[in-house]
């Protein structure tokens, strides 16, 4: 099972119209780096927009277990949302339209493929 996990605004945007990622609720990296170290394997491409830290953590592989790109994300099995605890507008939003909602929390939100 490929297991994703993205940093989401309250509006489900991945990117603020600045291009920046929205603000990180302390837990996000962490879990980043736990699914990371789990999975190990990420594709090339994603290996690339990781921070230093993380890259640390992990292998490139063809055959990669942990999706990290958008496009990989979106065709996740199961979905890790951390939401950011701010409101963004005119970003690039990730769509939820192939998922449904298994768990809502404080912290994370747990979502499941219907594809």
């Amino acid at each position: 099972m490929r297991v994703a996990t993205i940093l989401l605004s309250k509006n489900n945007e991945y990117l603020t119209y600045e291009g920046k990622l929205p603000e990180r609720p302390s837990h996000d990296k962490e879990l980043l780096a736990s699914l990371v170290s789990t999975q190990l394997t990420v594709s090339e491409k994603g290996y690339s927009t990781l921070p230093p830290s993380i890259q640390k953590l992990c292998i490139v592989s063809e055959d990669y277990k942990m999706p990290i790109t958008i496009p990989e994300i979106a065709n996740s099995e199961l979905l890790i949302i951390s939401r950011s605890k701010t409101d963004t507008a005119g970003g690039k939003v990730f769509r939820l339209d192939n998922f449904i909602l298994l768990l809502k929390d404080r912290k994370v939100e747990l979502w499941i493929s219907i594809q």
